[in-house]
C-alpha cells in the first residue's frame, strides 16, 4: 500500500568551509576557521561541494529507497 507519493530526506550540513565563517569563529573567541576546524571531530570544516554531493544524490533517483531520513554532512558531529 502506498502511504505518499513524496519523498521527504534532507541533508544537514556542518560547519562548513564559507567566508562568513571566520567571522563566526571569532564570536567563540577563535582567530580564524581553522582555529575552528581544530576543534570538529574530523579536525577540518566540510567544503561546499560535500554538502552539494550529499544533496546531489538525495535528490537523484539513485536515492530513491532512502525516504523520511535525514542525513548528517557534518564531519562526524552527529554520532
Amino acid at each position: 500500500r502506498e502511504i505518499s507519493r513524496t519523498s521527504w530526506t534532507r541533508g544537514s550540513p556542518g560547519s562548513t568551509r564559507t567566508a562568513i565563517l571566520d567571522e563566526s569563529a571569532r564570536l567563540y573567541d577563535l582567530d580564524d576557521a581553522e582555529a575552528f576546524a581544530a576543534q570538529q571531530p574530523l579536525c577540518r570544516l566540510i567544503a561546499p561541494e560535500e554538502n552539494a554531493a550529499a544533496i546531489a544524490f538525495l535528490a537523484s533517483p539513485r536515492s530513491s529507497a532512502i525516504t523520511g531520513a535525514e542525513v548528517p554532512v557534518d564531519g562526524g558531529f552527529v554520532l
